[in-house]
């Protein structure tokens, strides 16, 4: 596994294990300047949460820059669909601001997208 790959498991995990922080509204639906075809949004509400993840990472593995692919059975974990809260927002914001900038990745937008939390 490369720094990468293990980095960005760790960040999902740490995400959604932190609580507290308020989530971005949900965004329009994400748009990608590179070309990749952008997903459509899933239903909302529990039950959604891991169709987000997978329609993000899809998003993100089909941005023409990003050279490094997400596994969604890796990141996108059955136990999403678990959790009592909608965290459908979160992953659109992060398939929303992931794009290319030139030939380069662009994902400097994703710190809008706040932590992915539940509040209870």
């Amino acid at each position: 596994m490369s720094y990468k790959a293990g980095l960005t498991g760790w960040v999902f995990a740490a995400a959604l294990a932190c609580g507290g922080g308020e989530t971005a509204p949900p965004p329009a639906a994400p748009v990608d300047p590179a070309g990749a075809e952008s997903p459509e949004a899933p239903a909302p509400g529990p039950g959604g949460n891991r169709a987000a993840c997978e329609a993000y990472i899809a998003h993100s593995n089909g941005v023409s820059c990003m050279t490094l692919k997400l596994d969604a059975s890796t990141i996108c974990s059955p136990q999403l669909d678990q959790m009592p809260c909608d965290l459908a927002p979160y992953f659109n914001c992060l398939a929303e601001n992931t794009k290319c900038n030139g030939a380069l990745p662009d994902i400097a937008g994703q710190a809008s997208c706040g932590q992915a939390t539940c509040k209870l």
